[in-house]
């Protein structure tokens, strides 16, 4: 067990194994559910525990103990133990089932391991393989390992995520295997797979100059591909982040009859900005025309919503906002 690389659950974790079980369960029942899932799945992770590893976890809790030469055994009997002896019995069941579910993914197998650690573990695979590797994780997660590689690498794995449409379960069974034996834990059943919604999320949670080079890199080789990922990565709803000052630019761009069909399937949030941002008597008449407004199909809003995004970028490429998804907090300004 290397230091350098505990996580702060299973620090966590190492706390909870060392302390009596009524601290325990005043412990655990002060936190969320997923921290607690968090923690009791690196005490099921855990075979051994060295005895420094311990002593150097409990002087970070900044807790009094006495030096031990001893080892802690944790694995999934103990988890459940530790659940069942410390939760009230509903709480420790929902615990225990999820815990459950994520040990049979891709995800948990690579929960231990560093961004930069599992992208050059996996620098040495087909493209192919390491993007249906990353369809398996968070987007924040997926996009923190893709930024370890390399910038041409970047846009085939990428390139390969966005194709991903349906694999056989044998071949998910073969990665799960793959990716345990590379990394040393037991397999389990695959998860989800990509797509260009999955290519979006992830492209949202990096930095902007790296999204842009690799839809670059994707749209120079599949243009319909990237106009697709990047149609998902900037929604209707979304603008309700832009400044007072770009959304007010937009709306000058966007005919009123435009914003009332989009509106159709735009949030509260999204509206509210709207009606704060044009005068009281053409938010009047927008709500007019709404309630007045027969069935629209919906292929049909979306439509005009992709031309409202479509005006957004045109602003954006002439410097007229500035449209910022990704990198720093995901926020528009």
């Amino acid at each position: 067990m290397d230091w350098d690389r505990l996580s702060g659950s299973e620090k966590a974790a190492v706390f909870v194994l060392s302390i009596p079980q009524a601290i325990a369960r005043e412990y655990l029942n002060s936190l969320d559910d997923k921290e607690i899932e968090r923690i009791l799945s690196a005490v099921a992770r855990f075979d051994v525990v060295p005895p420094e590893i311990q002593m150097r976890v409990m002087a970070e809790f900044r807790e009094a103990m006495a030096r031990r030469e001893i080892e802690m055994r944790g694995g999934a009997d103990r988890a459940r133990f530790i659940a069942e002896a410390t939760l009230p019995d509903e709480r420790a069941k929902r615990v225990l089932d999820r815990l459950g579910e994520e040990d049979k993914r891709i995800e948990w197998t690579l929960l231990p391991f560093s961004p930069q650690f599992i992208a050059e573990t996996l620098s040495g695979e087909h493209p192919q393989t390491i993007a249906l590797v990353l369809s398996q994780l968070p987007s924040d997660r997926g996009a923190s390992v893709l930024e370890h590689f390399p910038e041409a690498l970047r846009s085939e794995i990428v390139l390969g995520l966005a194709e991903l449409e349906s694999v056989a379960t044998e071949i998910l069974t073969d990665l799960e295997e793959g990716v345990a034996e590379l990394f040393g834990r037991p397999p389990g059943d695959a998860a989800h797979l990509g797509g260009t919604e999955a290519v979006a999320k992830l492209l949202n949670s990096v930095d902007k100059a790296a999204s842009s080079s690799i839809l670059d890199g994707i749209q120079s080789r599949n243009e319909e591909l990237a106009g697709a990922i990047r149609n998902r990565m900037l929604t209707f709803n979304d603008l309700v982040c832009l400044s007072d000052r770009s959304f007010q630019q937009l709306l000058r761009e966007v005919p009123s009859d435009r914003l009332v069909i989009a509106l159709r399937t735009g949030t509260e949030e999204i509206k509210k900005r709207i009606f704060a941002n044009v005068s009281k008597r053409a938010g009047d008449q927008i709500r007019e025309d709404m309630e007045l407004q027969g069935p629209i199909k919906l292929s049909d809003v979306e439509k005009v919503q992709r031309e409202i995004i479509e005006i957004a970028r045109r602003l954006e490429a002439e410097g007229a906002i500035r449209i910022e998804i990704g990198g720093g907090g995901d926020v528009l300004v």
